[in-house]
């Protein structure tokens, strides 16, 4: 079911025209849209403002203005008048009040209204026996949380790039490491190379250049499986953060739209 809240965001700047009028937007129109769509009643169709408390029916407490009286947040509120005029009420005092209101002045769509109680004079309001409960955002709350989440996700991003940074360096000795062994293997040949002719040494150094290429084979193994395991952290850490950004850009939209639209 649709709020007040939703309704004022809505329609503010528009206006309404529901079925039962055969004048167009009137502030009966917004007055039938609230019924209906945020109190989830049947509409009050062709009826004057000035008579809806007498069709508005048991679903209803219908008071009197006094001068002490206040309407409360939702409540209909009813001017005099040969046609009279009907507004939701928003918030004020014994003295004065806003309201959302459609063709006050005449021929304005939906908007949030300036009034007292005697010009035009308040005949009453009507208030709904079962009202909705509207949800009350702490904006203040709000506001203390994103800033909590901004700093802890400058932290993750800081730990991130720490993370990074430090795999980079372990690669980059990883490498080293590599070119080190390939530069010793290398020489083992060299000197394999150089004494192919001397029987005497063949077999040791045959044995020597087995086992440094065991050597070789085994750190290449080694440096094989810490590069996928490396990449592996890396792309989690870089899914990690994308899922971080992705809840604070929506966060700081939604807040933002609802801040633009008055919510």
């Amino acid at each position: 079911m649709t709020t007040l809240e939703d309704l004022l965001t809505l329609l503010n700047g528009q206006y309404i025209e529901e079925a039962g009028t055969l004048a167009q937007n009137q502030c009966v129109d917004l007055a039938n849209s609230y019924i209906e769509s945020v109190l989830g009643l049947p509409k009050i169709e062709f009826t004057n403002a000035v008579d809806f408390p007498d069709k508005a029916g048991d679903k209803y407490d219908y008071i009197e203005n006094t001068p002490t009286g206040v309407p409360e947040r939702g409540d209909l509120v009813i001017w005099e008048g040969t046609y009279g005029h009907i507004a939701i009420f928003l918030e004020g005092n014994a003295n004065r009040f806003t309201s959302f209101d459609q063709n006050f002045p005449t021929g304005s769509p939906c908007h949030v209204q300036e009034h007292n109680y005697l010009k035009p004079k308040v005949k009453g309001w009507l208030r709904p026996k079962f009202k909705p409960v509207e949800e009350q955002i702490d904006w203040k709350n709000k506001y203390e949380e994103k800033a909590k989440l901004e700093i802890f996700l400058r932290g993750e991003i800081q730990k991130k790039d720490d993370t990074i940074t430090n795999l980079n360096n372990q690669i980059s000795d990883l490498e080293k490491d590599k070119n080190r062994l390939a530069d010793e293997l290398k020489e083992c040949q060299q000197q394999i190379e150089a004494n192919k002719d001397c029987p005497s040494n063949l077999i040791k150094q045959t044995e020597l250049y087995n086992q440094v290429r065991q050597d070789y084979e085994k750190a290449k193994g080694e440096w094989s499986l810490r590069e996928i395991d490396l990449g592996k952290r890396i792309k989690y850490l870089e899914t990690k953060l994308e899922g971080y950004k992705t809840p604070i850009k929506d966060l700081i939209v939604d807040i933002w739209l609802k801040i633009v639209k008055g919510g």
